[in-house]
């Protein structure tokens, strides 16, 4: 594992960690101002968008990850892949981390739901 592979994962993990999640402006430093997201329902999500549904004080359910991989795909740009799992709901997802003057950021992001 590389350094850029590492801070991609630590970042995705960040921001399933129910405290960031608890924690908008926590959440804000992991999410690029160009961040975009297709739901796993087509839904396509932007930055503020996403950024508002950080900080609510919903309960967080216990998320299980599998299959956690990550590879670099350019200079500054690392692919993460892995499944999560809430109670009986699995979902294949995909991440695309940058590395910016501000660190690492997610810039995109993809779940589809496999069961």
């Amino acid at each position: 594992m590389t350094d850029a592979t590492a801070a991609a994962i630590a970042g995705e993990l960040a921001l399933l960690d129910p405290a960031v999640r608890a924690d908008r402006s926590a959440a804000a430093k992991l999410i690029d101002p160009e961040f975009l997201e297709v739901g796993q329902g087509g839904r396509l999500w932007d930055h503020t968008e996403i950024l508002s549904e950080f900080g609510t004080a919903s309960s967080t359910p216990h998320v299980r990850i599998s299959e956690m991989d990550a590879r670099a795909i350019a200079d500054h740009l690392v692919l993460v892949t892995y499944v999560s799992t809430i109670e009986n709901r699995s979902v294949r997802r995909s991440s695309i981390w940058r590395d910016s003057v501000d660190g690492w950021r997610v810039m995109f992001h993809q779940g589809t739901r496999i069961d």
